[in-house]
């Protein structure tokens, strides 16, 4: 999620959230016997607040489960695209739906996410651009 502000920054860390990621399954099935992801490839993610209580009859007494959905974003892989952010190179493009906070989606899409989400992928994900570390399904196809 695009966070520039150091106070949201800070709300975010705190807040407990649920990553609901979709992959294709014809994706996963390459990612499952390469370990990359093809050409094209589309992760969609929804981000949920977690709620520690059942607000109708009180039957969930412990753990929390996914609450308000708070964002949804999207990765795509596409090799083809041109890349308009040098010296970015990655056939990885970003795109928020859901501004932070907000259980409705934007009127407009904005351009990718680009320079921000990208650096923090090459940063820290496992496998391809990808989070794979934080995703049980993935992360037991990895070494």
């Amino acid at each position: 999620m695009p966070v520039t502000d150091a106070r949201e920054r800070a709300r975010s860390a705190q807040e407990q959230l649920f990553h609901n990621v979709y992959i294709d399954p014809e994706a996963y099935a390459h990612f499952a016997a390469t370990r990359q992801f093809p050409d094209p490839t589309i992760l969609v993610m929804e981000i949920f607040k977690a709620d520690a209580k059942d607000p109708k009859d009180g039957v969930l007494t412990k753990g929390v489960f996914n609450g308000e959905r708070v964002g949804l974003e999207v990765a795509v892989k596409d090799t083809r695209r041109p890349i308009t952010n040098p010296p970015v190179n990655t056939p990885w493009a970003y795109y928020t739906f859901q501004e932070p906070g907000s259980s409705a989606p934007m009127r407009n899409t904005a351009a990718p996410d680009g320079p921000f989400c990208e650096a923090c992928h090459r940063k820290h994900a496992t496998m391809d651009n990808v989070w794979v570390q934080f995703y049980p399904t993935l992360r037991k196809l990895v070494p």
